[in-house]
């Protein structure tokens, strides 16, 4: 049975990014034209078979990584030279759907490197393009690591070609994204860190493992397969039950989020290269964060408020001065709700800071309560709103909550001495989980070891405070 499904509001742009790995297998089991059509690894990918998928990928965990040989050689040569046409086809989509001012589509796609050591662990980017000016081809991790595929869009992406880098998967790197050296766990140089600082800009601080827009598309496309009432194909494949599937433990699809001037390519892509965004869980909550000095109180009341904050500072993903004495950083934060999700119930600010001694640490401040509630001046956090959902039925309080929550904070604890960073997180009052809906949905008992409710959230991009020198 073919069926459409359409999300509730629209999305206002996006990039597809297919994994590299896979464009030149999947052309030549697709093509009847190809040499390597009528293997039994491309019937069995024809058909779907998961297990034929995982073979394909599991290749990518050896050291070097290693193709499939039946359909691309011993070399892998025959699925290298077999990207062109999926390639194009990619750009031709990116090409066909885009709208400059109504919806805006990228060329994109996905290094999918795996961790050296062939333990587990993903060092994927999702690599975005400005424009339609694009490299020939793609570099995918059967041809190298995060750093080689920095170095290789430096050489093929000139010109008026721009691109950007955003790890994904960051939560299965094991820490090596941020631990000071490469992924292979040699030292930096100087060329490297500065292709990281001109690509690797953003990075994802949530993703879709397990989303209502469909994780494993046709695998999870079911109420009773989805919170694992029964295995999906793709468990299956890699021996899992139902019990056992991580899919049924995954968050719902997050959304990203820009402040730009307009809605094409060129504006929006800038605007994630200043990190000027934002992220959700998946609804449609934003949120905007501008930091500075010397604000004046009433700076939320007026109306152009982000203007005169911006003249006085830098919007979320820039770096503040450092402060001259006797200052401390003032955030001005603001959030409004997503009218088809939850009212908001506080507005928060995530504080960093090394200390002198390097020691590394983090706070969390609550800044705006929903409901007349006030932080606690010692703990830092909101009352209780008092917001309720009803598990039985998912209907949520009408009268608890915020539409909207905005504050002008100043950092009580800042050292000028020391570096810290600030990002911006509103969470909204409770819903029904997912898989509540799905148990309701399946008619059958929702899954004990789940939870019934979540707290859909967004979160803004840091500002960075860097002392004077």
């Amino acid at each position: 049975m073919n069926c459409t499904r359409h999300i509730r509001t629209p999305l206002d742009f996006t990039a597809i990014t297919d994994h590299a790995e896979a464009l030149g297998e999947y052309e030549i089991c697709t093509n009847p034209d190809r040499a390597g059509y009528q293997t039994s690894t491309c019937e069995g990918i024809r058909n779907s078979e998961m297990q034929i998928f995982q073979e394909i990928f599991a290749g990518m965990a050896n050291s070097p990584p290693s193709r499939v040989e039946e359909i691309c050689g011993a070399d892998g040569a025959t699925c290298r030279n077999a990207l062109s046409g999926p390639w194009q086809e990619v750009q031709q989509a990116a090409a066909d759907s885009y709208e400059p001012g109504k919806f805006t589509s990228f060329v994109a796609y996905e290094l999918s490197a795996g961790a050296p050591e062939g333990k587990g662990g993903m060092m994927h980017r999702n690599v975005i393009f400005r424009s339609d000016n694009v490299p020939e081809t793609v570099f995918s991790a059967f041809e190298g690591t995060a750093e080689e595929l920095h170095a290789w869009l430096e050489r093929e992406c000139t010109d008026d070609c721009q691109v950007l880098t955003i790890p994904h998967n960051p939560n299965f790197y094991w820490g090596r994204l941020y631990w000071g050296r490469n992924s292979d766990g040699t030292p930096f140089t100087e060329d490297i860190l500065q292709r990281r600082a001109r690509m690797d800009r953003l990075v994802e601080i949530m993703q879709i493992k397990g989303n209502f827009e469909g994780h494993y598309a046709f695998n999870d496309g079911t109420p009773d397969i989805r919170p694992g009432l029964k295995p999906n194909p793709t468990a299956e494949a890699m021996g899992m039950s139902g019990d056992d599937d991580p899919t049924r433990l995954y968050n719902p699809g997050a959304i990203t989020g820009v402040w730009a001037v307009r809605n094409d390519r060129e504006s929006i892509w800038d605007a994630l290269y200043r990190r000027e965004t934002f992220a959700t869980s998946g609804t449609r909550t934003r949120i905007r964060m501008f930091a500075g000095y010397g604000h004046d109180a009433a700076l939320l009341t007026r109306s152009d408020w982000q203007s005169a904050a911006a003249a006085r500072g830098v919007p979320q993903g820039g770096d503040l001065p450092g402060a001259k004495a006797g200052q401390a950083p003032q955030l001005a934060v603001w959030a409004v709700r997503d009218p088809l999700s939850a009212p908001l119930a506080r507005l928060q600010v995530i504080k960093g800071w090394k200390t002198a001694s390097g020691e590394l640490k983090e706070q969390t401040y609550d800044i705006a309560c929903s409901d007349d509630g006030k932080p606690d001046p010692k703990m830092h956090r909101c009352p209780d709103n008092g917001a309720t959902v009803n598990p039985d039925t998912c209907e949520i309080s009408v009268n608890k909550g915020a539409a909207e929550l905005s504050s002008l904070w100043t950092d009580p604890d800042f050292d000028p001495q020391e570096d810290a960073f600030y990002y911006a997180r509103v969470l909204e009052n409770p819903v029904c989980r997912w898989s509540r809906y799905d148990a309701k949905k399946a008619g059958v008992e929702h899954p004990a070891d789940l939870p019934a409710t979540i707290r859909e959230r967004a979160w803004s991009s840091p500002v960075w405070c860097t002392p004077e020198s």
